[in-house]
């Protein structure tokens, strides 16, 4: 099977919201409803539209894998990386997982690091982990670039950081697909397999670092409203939170479909403009501007703590069908410019799209814009000090 269907971004959107929709329907919890007959029209629209599109960047070779040189500012590159967080560290007063492990940290969100630094440094992380792998498969053995992996990746788990762990691993997937070009169905076994180990660990992680599932394993069942069939049925309750974590967010749209019907109001316009920025600027836009809720969003949510919205939640929630229509064309707009403005031939590219298709995959539990977009502006970064440094030589 060619591997570029599943690592075109475009693509990738349509199978990411295909195999969540076959995740909510496992129905494993006693909380969530058939899918509303205008949501499911909704996706299967833009399941075609992205489809056509997908054909842009195959036809201009924008999904192709490339091999580049191992280089030779990574240990640099990994020492800055270190020293920041020994600041943070230093900062915060210890390091989050050994004080959560020694109960003298109440929760994983208390660590904020140093503010404005620590998200440069989070988005830094990922970047450079991800352009450590494309390195690796590259140079197929070498050890020191998989020691250099391992450190750049290590960090996230000190910080507990699911979600810097989850872009990373996605984007190292695309990349490793793209390098395989055609896979085998022993091979698509053994990523599948891998998939299955990630969610796991990633439930041992859930009950880690929280308090209360830490104390009490069957919490999270509780807490999602668990079947009885799965209860008595033999999935290990760690995959639990993997399914709470892909269905809850599509739960929770179809709720707010089902039960608000927003109004029309050219003031919520700017709002879903903060849509599509960082999370480092629309906050700053909205103090200007005394951006404030009409209406308080977690009423719309199936379980208040289960508060994971999709990319498309807020949007309907300032102007209904029209801004999710327009978060899903902003969406795909930025894919095919962004890859455009990327240079192909450059060492950045494939970890910029990789990290791209990563967004793409986990905008399916928020907006991953907002929250983790400034990582794509790493690559552009490098990519331009290359630029100036070839015209210098030159």
């Amino acid at each position: 099977m060619k591997t570029r269907w599943f690592t075109n971004p475009i693509w990738v959107y349509s199978w990411i919201w295909i195999f969540v929709m076959l995740v909510y329907n496992l129905r494993w919890s006693n909380y969530y409803n058939n899918l509303s007959v205008k949501l499911i029209s909704f996706f299967c629209i833009t399941f075609f539209l992205s489809f056509i599109g997908g054909y842009i960047l195959e036809i201009t070779k924008k999904n192709k894998f490339k091999e580049i040189p191992v280089s030779y500012y990574n240990l640099t590159m990994l020492l800055f990386l270190w020293v920041g967080y020994i600041l943070e560290f230093l900062y915060s007063g210890g390091v989050p997982l050994l004080l959560v492990l020694k109960g003298s940290f109440g929760n994983y969100k208390d660590f904020t690091g140093i503010p404005t630094f620590h998200v440069i440094l989070a988005s830094y992380t990922i970047f450079l982990g991800v352009y450590f792998f494309h390195q690796f498969v590259s140079t197929k053995t070498n050890k020191k670039l998989l020691m250099f992996l391992i450190l750049a990746v290590f960090p996230n788990l000190l910080v507990l950081n699911r979600g810097a762990i989850m872009i990373t691993l996605i984007a190292c997937l695309i990349i490793y697909l793209m390098k395989q070009n055609i896979v085998k169905i022993t091979k698509m076994i053994k990523i599948v397999l891998g998939v299955l180990v990630v969610l796991f660990l990633f439930g041992q992680l859930g009950n880690v670092r929280n308090e209360l599932s830490a104390d009490n394993k069957e919490y999270i069942l509780s807490l999602g409203g668990a079947t009885d069939e799965f209860i008595s049925g033999n999935v290990p309750f760690e995959y639990y939170w993997g399914y709470l974590y892909i269905a809850s967010p599509l739960g929770n749209l179809d709720n707010l479909v089902n039960n608000y019907d927003p109004k029309f109001d050219i003031h919520n316009v700017p709002n879903l403009m903060f849509e599509f920025t960082p999370d480092f600027i629309s906050n700053r836009l909205r103090l200007i501007f005394n951006d404030g809720e009409i209406e308080d969003i977690s009423n719309y949510l199936v379980v208040e703590s289960l508060n994971a919205p999709t990319v498309y939640f807020r949007s309907y929630f300032l102007l209904g069908w029209i801004g999710m229509w327009s978060m899903y064309f902003f969406s795909m707009f930025s894919v095919i410019c962004y890859l455009f403005i990327l240079p192909t031939s450059g060492k950045y590219y494939l970890t910029g799209l990789g990290i791209l298709s990563s967004i793409i995959i986990l905008n399916t539990f928020g907006n991953m814009w907002i929250s983790s977009g400034t990582v794509l502006i790493w690559p552009l970064i490098f990519s331009l000090f290359d630029k100036i440094k070839i015209k210098n030589n030159a």
